[in-house]
């Protein structure tokens, strides 16, 4: 990720990036922070997945 955050930032000129993941996959989120990205909210039951409610969690990095 942080080479992808790299070409954006040297090829377009990109000075935030934002993810957004649910907060059970925890890998996701691992992910994210290990890439450098910080946890901005966690939002309660926005996204519906198979059914079900589950809670949003919004990454942001600013280069």
């Amino acid at each position: 990720m942080r080479r992808v955050f790299d070409f954006a930032v040297d090829t377009f000129g990109f000075k935030k990036f934002t993810a957004v993941c649910s907060e059970e996959h925890a890998a996701s989120r691992r992910v994210l922070e290990k890439a450098g990205m910080k946890l901005d909210k966690i939002v309660p039951e926005s996204t519906e997945i198979a059914g079900r409610m589950v809670n949003d969690c919004f990454y942001s990095l600013e280069r």
